[in-house]
Formats: C-alpha cells, sequence, structure tokens
C-alpha cells in the first residue's frame, strides 16, 4: 500500500512538474503570460489531465516487479500504458493540434513520443546507477567478511 502511494505521489509530482516547464515555455516563446495563449484554457483542467498523465507512467511501473517477464516486454506494457492515457487525456484536453491538420499532429505525436522516451532513458540511467552503488556496498560488505 505504501509503494502505491508513494507511485502516486510520485506520477502527480512528475506530471506537475513538467506542466508547469511547458507552461513557462509557451509563455516565453509566445511573449505573454497567458498559458498557451487561449482564453479559454482552464488551469485546472490542465493540471488535473497533467496530473492524470504523470499518473498513466508512474502506476504501471509496478510491471518492473515482476522478474518473469523480460525487461524490454516490461518497458512496452509500461510506456504502452502511459501513451495510451497521454493520448486519451491529449486529444480531451485539446494538447493536439487537430484543427491545424496532420502533419501538426504527427509532428506533436513525434514529438511526444521523443519526449517520453528521453525522460524514461533519464529515469533508467538513474536507477541503474543506484543498483550499481548498492551491487558495490554488497560487494564492499563480502569482501570485508
Amino acid at each position: 500500500m505504501i509503494e502505491i502511494i508513494k507511485r502516486i505521489i510520485e506520477g502527480i509530482v512528475i506530471g506537475c512538474t513538467i506542466f508547469t516547464i511547458i507552461g513557462i515555455i509557451f509563455c516565453l516563446v509566445n511573449g505573454t503570460d497567458t498559458a498557451f495563449g487561449d482564453p479559454d484554457y482552464g488551469f485546472v483542467k490542465m493540471a488535473i489531465c497533467s496530473m492524470v498523465v504523470g499518473l498513466g507512467f508512474s502506476l504501471p511501473t509496478f510491471i518492473y516487479d515482476d522478474q518473469k517477464i523480460t525487461k524490454p516486454l516490461q518497458t512496452l506494457i509500461h510506456l504502452s500504458i502511459g501513451f495510451i492515457i497521454f493520448g486519451l487525456v491529449a486529444f480531451y484536453a485539446k494538447w493536439v493540434p487537430v484543427e491545424s491538420g496532420i502533419k501538426e499532429i504527427v509532428v506533436f505525436i513525434i514529438l511526444s513520443i521523443l519526449s517520453t522516451l528521453a525522460i524514461w532513458y533519464c529515469f533508467y540511467l538513474y536507477y541503474k546507477n543506484e543498483a550499481r552503488k548498492i551491487n558495490d556496498d554488497i560487494r564492499k560488505k563480502q569482501n570485508k567478511n
């Protein structure tokens, strides 16, 4: 139960952080203090959508606890669930530029996939480094005995 709560909080924090960073970037690029330049923009709706996306990527990480499934399949399942939730939320929140045409939609999807893979890779490197540190500590303790 504690692990579920931890992953829920982690997902919300990551979703909100990414939401805030993207909002700041859009405001700076557009030279306005109105998020995304849309007068109908609903901040609360967008914040909740960002939290849902964060949860969509954090909760499926339980798949990595199942040692019977290969790492590539775990990654595929994890990211597939996250992308499905992201896609549904993105269309609901109107993050996808549907009115701009197919080219912009494809660019949005490609950039979303690349961004997600970059974030996933950073987490992969972080946890790989943590595992290395733990293994080094174990080896040091074994060598002392």
